[in-house]
């Protein structure tokens, strides 16, 4: 049921923004990030290659809602004008009805397992590579996001995420 919202959600974005597409050199743009973390972003530039992002997550056993600030700079600009580095900061908040302890000093024992519901706020790093397809309004992200989550579950988590996206 949940999933079905999400992907509701996911197409009536989609279609407001193809309403506005012209080419590259985008102001506003729609991620979809469709593997492991999957949700939806939205990007809005505000200068040159300046912006924010808010993004909805799928994450374990809840959703998380997060803000960045998005700094962007051509990664090789004298071979490609096509590839970008991306970076920045921001907040989140994250809310779910479970979560998994694990034990540091027993590394290969099974995570202990809690139905509680939570919610939990953090500070999100942002790192990533977008490829430009200048000819079609499509861009290609591989993102890694570092965050570190407060006052939730474990009192301290901190999580790592490696997404891949299309944003158009």
């Amino acid at each position: 049921m949940k999933i079905s919202k999400l992907k509701y959600i996911a197409t009536l974005l989609l279609m407001a923004q193809l309403a506005s597409v012209h080419s590259q050199d985008y102001k506003k743009s729609v991620k979809i990030r469709p593997v492991d973390n999957y949700g939806l972003s939205f990007k809005q530039l505000t200068g040159f290659e300046n912006g924010y992002e808010i993004s909805l997550s799928k994450i374990e056993y809840g959703y998380r809602l997060g803000a960045l600030r998005v700094f962007q700079k051509p990664a090789w600009p004298l071979k490609s004008d096509k590839l970008f580095f991306c970076y920045g900061y921001g907040v989140h908040l994250s809310a779910g009805d479970g979560y998994d302890i694990y034990n540091p000093f027993k590394p290969f024992s099974k995570p202990r397992k809690y139905n509680r519901t939570y919610l939990s706020a953090g500070l999100d790093g942002y790192a990533g590579l977008e490829y430009r397809l200048l000819k079609h309004p499509l861009t290609l992200n591989l993102d890694y996001v570092p965050n570190f989550e407060f006052f939730g579950p474990a009192y301290f988590r901190s999580n790592h995420v490696l997404a891949a996206g299309i944003s158009v």
